[in-house]
């Protein structure tokens, strides 16, 4: 009877044990579920937070791309450009912690090259083949997830190419987009395209996409007119432009030497001071800007000061339908006065004799630091002859006398377009 129980005890011990091992199994199965679980809510969150974030940044980039080229194409002047673009990622990148606030986020951008910028730029459309393109390395940190370290190469770039072209104004090119690894996928929904010649602008008149990136464009044009040394500009949907130049000879395919009209150099001409004088009033118009400033003293009433440009234009310039010029200025006075009037007159001499362009008076205010001015006016001519001199010319009009005019030199900034 004693051996019966206690068999009996043992299998209860048994049976217990197997119940236990059974109930931990479920116990640690059930935490592993839970802890799997937590994970999930864990690093889910963090993965949707990066992509917003560089995702948001890549279409800033692309936004400030179009912003840059946009410029490029009215200054003709890389540093304008890049300052354009770089306004925004700089907005961009000051907005970001207060959207995030409460993250412990900490962003940089790594420094590109030997400029010392964070975001490096790269404008060329001087051959057959142009490029727009940014560049920047993104850098993450979230103290709240853990996440250390997150680097992200991001890479903007349009390249358009001329493949060939024909005497009455069809071109045919190819257009792609590429990103951080350099892969480049054809854009078949261009916005626009452009072709300049000698500063006048041709829209496209038919446009047949091809595949694969290519576009044949006819673009309707004046009879004999050559097409040698004219860029091309195309307009993507995001709104970036790039440009490419067809070569100086005419006909064939995108091959040869490069060739450039010399005209598209004039378009823009930055004001500046002349390097090679000693007294600082003096100032000229270079193709090339200089750093500095230019401070014409016109004391009195109808004193005037002209600058004009280093070399003759090398062809006859045909004007846009707009003279724009940018000045950035400020007057300095001792006393009461706050302001100076004065008269703007552009005009080119030509075998000794003025021709005035086009002139504005314009009030410039007394201030310590400088403001813009903008001036706009239809010319009197159509085109400033071979081998002439362009001359700017700057009038006091009011009555009074004294102070000082200042006009801040540089690139981006004091200038005028021609077309």
């Amino acid at each position: 009877m004693s051996r019966f129980r206690r068999d009996r005890r043992g299998q209860f011990v048994i049976l217990a044990a197997v119940i236990m091992a059974a109930f931990m199994f479920s116990l640690i199965h059930t935490i592993s579920q839970i802890s799997t679980s937590r994970q999930g809510v864990a690093y889910e969150p963090i993965d949707e937070l990066v992509l917003a974030i560089t995702s948001d940044f890549e279409r800033c980039l692309t936004r400030a791309l179009a912003m840059a080229t946009q410029n490029y194409s009215k200054t003709w002047n890389e540093e304008s450009a890049k300052i354009c673009g770089r306004a925004l990622t700089e907005n961009w990148y000051r907005a970001l912690p207060a959207l995030y606030n409460g993250f412990g986020m900490n962003i940089s951008l790594k420094t590109e090259g030997s400029s010392g910028e964070n975001i490096g730029w790269y404008i060329n459309w001087g051959d057959n083949s142009g490029i727009s393109a940014v560049y920047t390395t993104f850098c993450m940190n979230v103290e709240t997830y853990g996440l250390r370290n997150l680097a992200v190469a991001m890479r903007k770039a349009v390249r358009l190419n001329i493949r060939n072209w024909t005497d009455t104004g069809t071109i045919r090119f190819k257009v792609c987009l590429s990103g951080a690894r350099e892969h480049y996928m054809p854009i078949s929904d261009i916005a626009k395209a452009e072709l300049y010649i000698n500063g006048t602008s041709y829209n496209a008149c038919s446009s047949e996409y091809m595949g694969r990136g290519e576009y044949v464009v006819q673009f309707s044009l004046p009879d004999n007119l050559n097409m040698g040394g004219s860029m091309l500009m195309v307009t993507t949907g995001d709104g970036v432009i790039v440009g490419a130049r067809i070569p100086g000879s005419q006909g064939g395919g995108g091959g040869g030497e490069g060739g450039g009209s010399e005209e598209q150099d004039w378009r823009v001409l930055y004001i500046s001071p002349e390097r090679f004088k000693n007294k600082s009033k003096d100032f000229m118009l270079l193709l090339e800007p200089e750093e500095g400033q230019v401070r014409p003293p016109l004391n009195n009433p109808f004193d005037n000061r002209t600058g004009r440009t280093v070399e003759t234009t090398p062809n006859n310039l045909t004007l846009g339908n707009s003279i724009n010029i940018t000045l950035h200025a400020f007057y300095s006075k001792q006393g009461k006065q706050g302001s100076i009037d004065v008269n703007v007159t552009l005009a080119y001499v030509h075998e000794g004799a003025l021709c005035v362009i086009g002139f504005k008076n314009i009030t410039i205010s007394k201030s310590s630091t400088p403001l813009e001015y903008n001036l706009s006016f239809s010319p009197g001519v159509s085109t400033i002859p071979q081998n002439s001199i362009i001359v700017l010319i700057l009038t006091r009009l009011d009555n009074d006398s004294g102070g000082t005019l200042h006009i801040i030199c540089g690139e981006g900034l004091s200038r005028i377009e021609l077309w």
